[in-house]
């Protein structure tokens, strides 16, 4: 069967999208899915950065004592994580449109960011954990703000460097292409 331009040109975002996700499913259904997980995603965005400024500014006005430290840590990485939620809601209610994830740019940085708080995110829980359970099992043990900081800036680094090394290898065979071709001509 020969597909001609006419044959395609009555698909859509949406019927693509359908494809590709729900195979099986309605396009109806698949539509009230992606419009409830844009609301809910613009709905967590709007009200986790108001409430996560809320308590940045809070816990940066009190004193600095550890697990204070390891809050606003949480509130940061919390309210970059609730940012990141409104394009994928913008997404989800215009037919799965890229809007921001169209350049290739702010998708791979939207990939990096979210990959590096949900860990950072998971991370920060362990440490509260930890320091409360020292605190409650060594109530009159202190634990200093600088180690809870250096461990935190330490894996904060080490994420960030893991999670770079799929675009710095990319860049670099991407230029090394970019030679190979020119080299070639």
């Amino acid at each position: 069967m020969n597909f001609t331009s006419g044959m395609i040109d009555h698909l859509t975002d949406a019927t693509i999208a359908n494809a590709v996700y729900y195979p099986t499913m309605p396009q109806w259904v698949t539509r009230s899915l992606d419009i409830f997980n844009g609301i809910l995603a613009l709905y967590m965005a709007t009200f986790g950065v108001i409430w996560n400024a809320m308590a940045l500014a809070f816990f940066l006005k009190s004193k600095k004592d550890v697990i204070k430290i390891i809050y606003i840590s949480i509130s940061i990485i919390d309210f970059l994580t609730c940012l990141m939620m409104a394009p994928i809601g913008i997404s989800d209610l215009d037919l799965r449109r890229g809007h921001f994830f169209s350049y290739r740019m702010l998708c791979n940085a939207h990939g990096f960011l979210w990959n590096v708080a949900a860990r950072l995110s998971v991370f920060l829980v362990m440490v509260l954990s930890v320091t409360r359970t020292v605190y409650l099992l060594f109530p009159f043990r202190s634990i200093s703000k600088k180690s809870v900081l250096i461990i935190i800036i330490f894996y904060t680094v080490l994420q960030l460097l893991q999670a770079s090394v799929p675009f710095a290898v990319s860049f670099i065979l991407f230029y090394d292409w970019i030679a190979l071709l020119a080299k070639s001509c």
